[in-house]
């Protein structure tokens, strides 16, 4: 049973109805049409977010740069339509696009191989008599998965050079090879994972999926969207913000309109309080306000129990440190435990998924392991007992990659099950509610087996693999899954075959890898790690981060802390508690969503734009009824579209001057 909202998405925006195309969603042409715009995409991602360190598209969950590029194939195509109407692309090939290039992106985003390719050269870059990296885990770094060949890294670090020199481009084929198998297995799972749940989530829970509804619009045939006045309306307020403030950085003296803390440092609300124990609210970091259109858009089209809460629960965490500074309570290192608690509240929500799921995962398993035909087994992405058995191969793979790494049997079935399972419930949350981000730092499954068992239980190989994988668990933004379960409903809006679609999307994620590590190696290579990358030097912290912590936790092992296991379990009970309520109480205003992301990253700038989207969407759905919501959605859609390209205008401006360039998002 999903929780929903009477407030939602208007019906004809959700409704489950389908629209068989003239032509397949996966074609022939679609497919060789994404292969260059993969390679092409990855490169502006890299460039964006690792090179010029800013923009950030992948940190956010309707990625602006595949919207600019589906913007342009879709007006293009129209006027291909009028011209050459036989060589037009159909709706379910727009819509097959976009999920590809979505897969791809997340390969090559701010929490996936802009991370890995650091963490597999840095302690061989950056191992010295000081820090004596090699002597306390040198030994368990699997090598034959990194690099660690001293020219090419001087190369890669200091720039200058390039890829394709033969002792650059050789050192880098065995572990390219290791981790594009490694990441095809990983999301293999998921998209195993997600094809078992489609069937419930598209077709009988009819969760509405509200991150795709900008571009299923934009594609569908007969759409008004780009005749609504109010869309244009919204359009053009974004993006004469954008194109401002963007000015304001070459002519101080265009007025430019702030929208977030850098543009004017006292945004910073936090940092104004000094007083104890009002300072404590910054313990989870500052309290930033911030006008960001792209996320006012996407708050508008959340529930708006989810928006309050959101917004709510971000204070309520603030309140509870200003508590525990007040009393004192400070002697247990880590209390109040926000992150064990946040992280316990996902696999709460994953969890109550399933358990609402009991009576269809029990029909999945009868039919996958009698082999018992399935009347509408057609329509499914891949036969029930083929899922199960792929997944699990998956699974097994990255089990037998991460004991040859290293780890021993028991670490590694530990760490993936906690790993799928905080991705299952992002994907779950994506679908049902659309956050505008998701993050989840610093609470992977490598954190959570220390804290619970300690550094005396974990054997020390297992903990070098734990922190190796650190690039895919350090926070859940750019995770591949969500875009899986979009790309289904994609197909199912579109009357695209989901069985096409699923080996489109597993091989969509092997060429976003290659494209990834092409694009970060080239760029690394010619622009140097440690030289012409902008400030900060972020491969750099991210090669440092997790050999850092394995040090800190070699040299001085913590016991498990108990204290975090209860707060894990009060995070678990209350979320499942407020879930429990939600399904029974229909004017329960606090969402259990809101409780498990409202302490990350993210919400520092997303609580006031979500405050603002709560308190219009409230004054309309209160005095308006639901017509006024539906007349503003075309608004919400044209604040989120105008945002993002003008936040894609400036980074590709930024690229091909070489210059900094505004930035619409942090």
């Amino acid at each position: 049973m999903a929780v929903q909202s009477s407030d939602h998405l208007p019906d004809k925006l959700t409704a489950g109805t389908t629209q068989t195309p003239r032509r397949p969603g996966v074609t022939p042409r679609i497919l060789l049409l994404c292969i260059p715009l993969i390679v092409v995409n990855n490169y502006w991602v890299m460039q964006t977010e690792t090179i010029r360190y800013a923009g950030f598209p992948t940190t956010i969950s309707l990625y602006y740069n595949v919207v600019f590029i589906l913007l342009t194939m879709v007006f293009v195509n129209r006027v291909v339509s009028r011209l050459a109407p036989r060589w037009s692309l159909s709706h379910g090939e727009l819509a097959v696009a976009y999920t590809i290039l979505c897969l791809a992106s997340s390969t090559c985003g701010h929490d996936a191989i802009q991370v890995l390719t650091p963490i597999l050269t840095h302690p061989f870059r950056f191992a010295d008599d000081a820090n004596q990296w090699m002597s306390q885990f040198g030994e368990y770094l699997p090598r034959w998965a990194m690099m660690s060949d001293p020219t090419s890294l001087k190369n890669l670090y200091e720039g200058g050079s390039t890829l394709y020199a033969e002792g650059n481009w050789s050192t880098w084929t065995r572990p390219v090879a290791a981790w594009v198998a490694f990441i095809t297995a990983l999301y293999l799972v998921t998209l195993c994972i997600n094809s078992l749940f489609r069937r419930r989530w598209v077709e009988s829970e009819r969760l509405t999926y509200p991150i795709i509804q900008l571009p299923l619009e934009m594609t569908r045939p007969g759409s008004r969207i780009f005749w609504n006045k109010y869309m244009w309306l919204a359009f053009a307020l974004a993006l004469t913000l954008d194109v401002l403030n963007g000015l304001k950085m070459f002519y101080p003296s265009v007025p430019g309109i702030p929208v977030k803390v850098a543009s004017i440092p006292q945004f910073n609300i936090g940092a104004q309080v000094v007083d104890r124990p009002w300072n404590a609210i910054q313990n989870l970091g500052s309290v930033y306000v911030s006008f960001y259109p792209f996320a006012i858009g996407l708050g508008l089209l959340l529930p708006t129990e989810l928006a309050f809460s959101c917004w709510f629960w971000y204070f309520f965490w603030r309140a509870e440190m200003v508590v525990v500074s007040a009393f004192g309570w400070t002697s247990i290192a880590g209390f109040p435990f926000v992150n064990e608690q946040t992280f316990a509240g996902y696999l709460a929500l994953g969890g109550f998924a399933v358990w609402t799921s009991r009576g269809y995962l029990r029909q999945v398993l009868r039919s996958a392991v009698r082999l018992k035909g399935d009347p509408d087994g057609s329509r499914e992405a891949l036969p029930h007992a083929a899922s199960l058995v792929l997944g699990l191969a998956g699974f097994a793979f990255l089990v037998g990659f991460s004991m040859r790494a290293g780890a021993t049997l028991w670490y590694a079935v530990s760490f993936f099950v906690i790993h799928f399972g905080l991705g299952f419930a992002v994907t779950r949350i994506r679908a049902e509610m659309g956050l505008p981000a998701h993050d989840l730092h610093h609470a992977g499954p490598g954190q959570i087996l220390y804290r619970v068992l300690g550094g005396f239980i974990i054997p020390k190989p297992s903990q070098t693999v734990g922190q190796i994988y650190y690039w895919f668990n350090r926070a859940y933004r750019s995770y591949a899954s969500p875009h899986q379960a979009e790309g289904f409903k994609l197909a199912e809006r579109t009357g695209t075959s989901v069985r096409a679609l699923f080996p489109v999307m597993a091989l969509a994620v092997a060429l976003g890898s290659l494209a990834s590590f092409w694009a970060i190696l080239h760029l690394g290579y010619q622009d140097g790690f440690a030289a012409k990358v902008a400030e900060p030097k972020v491969s750099l912290i991210f090669g440092r981060e997790p050999y850092d912590e394995l040090v800190a936790h070699l040299n001085a092992p913590e016991r498990p802390s108990l204290p975090a296991v209860w707060a894990m379990v009060v995070g678990f009970v209350t979320v499942f508690g407020l879930m429990h309520l939600k399904t029974r109480v229909l004017w329960w205003p606090f969402h259990p969503v809101g409780f498990a992301v409202s302490a990350s990253w993210a919400m520092q700038h997303l609580w006031c734009p979500l405050f603002l989207a709560w308190g219009a969407k409230w004054t309309l759905t209160r005095y308006g009824g639901h017509s006024a919501f539906r007349q503003a959605v075309p608004f919400a859609f044209g604040l989120i579209l105008g945002d993002l390209i003008g936040g894609s205008f400036w980074t590709i401006y930024g690229i091909a001057k070489h210059v900094a360039t505004y930035s619409i998002w942090v």
